[in-house]
């Protein structure tokens, strides 16, 4: 029962569910590939969830991290169609899972972005850097949607590249930036929202607001 209750608000942020997925991934003949690096506590979680999209899936373990990448561990970096933009430090444990699965579904093309090219053709059209955005999460509805948009916008705007952060995992790299509630959204290193954002516009007129300055 309580499975059936998390499935359904899940859908209604939009996330298919895992069995969804899982009859998404027969039909595709494509693989992701994944590096997978940790020390000390090997991501369990995270190997399952590989394991389970293994018809979608490549991964590797790799002993030291590919540069520019945080020493915070374990990491996954979503290759795909992401070239490496969506990277993930612990091991998404509970509700977390689902939007892994999610973004391994975007990042093979089984499940399509949600957001249109008409919401977001004014962003895309200036001139800028990369934009690099941090979430700092934990287990629950906030943080799966916040991750759940991000990740979605991550696949239609080539220039943002995204870091989800296991609070549980990283707790004192979080303590660097705040004590606060979560998710908390760091963009370009500056705390720039504290919960999960209300719908695209949203975050896409903050990002805005921060690449003019």
């Amino acid at each position: 029962m309580e499975e059936t209750v998390i499935e359904l608000i899940l859908s209604m942020l939009g996330i298919p569910s895992l069995n969804r997925l899982k009859g998404l991934v027969k039909n595709y003949n494509g693989k992701v590939d994944i590096t997978l690096v940790y020390k000390d506590k090997k991501p369990d979680n995270i190997i399952k969830i590989l394991m389970e999209f293994g018809n979608i899936v490549n991964f590797r373990e790799e002993k030291s991290l590919p540069r520019g990448i945080k020493e915070l561990y374990p990491a996954t970096i979503i290759y795909g169609l992401f070239n490496g933009r969506i990277r993930i430090y612990g091991d998404m444990p509970g509700l977390l899972s689902y939007v892994f699965a999610e973004i391994l579904g975007l990042a093979s093309g089984i499940v399509k972005p949600e957001i249109n090219g008409e919401t977001i053709k004014d962003f895309k059209g200036g001139s800028r850097g990369n934009i690099d955005i941090m979430i700092f999460v934990v287990p629950g509805i906030p943080c799966v949607k916040a991750c759940h948009m991000l990740s979605h916008l991550a696949s239609v705007i080539e220039d943002i590249y995204i870091e989800i952060i296991d609070v549980n995992t990283h707790e004192e790299y979080f303590k660097k930036f705040s004590n606060g509630s979560l998710p908390l959204i760091v963009i370009n290193n500056k705390v720039r929202k504290t919960g999960s954002p209300r719908n695209y516009r949203e975050i896409l007129a903050l990002l805005k607001e921060i690449t003019r300055n």
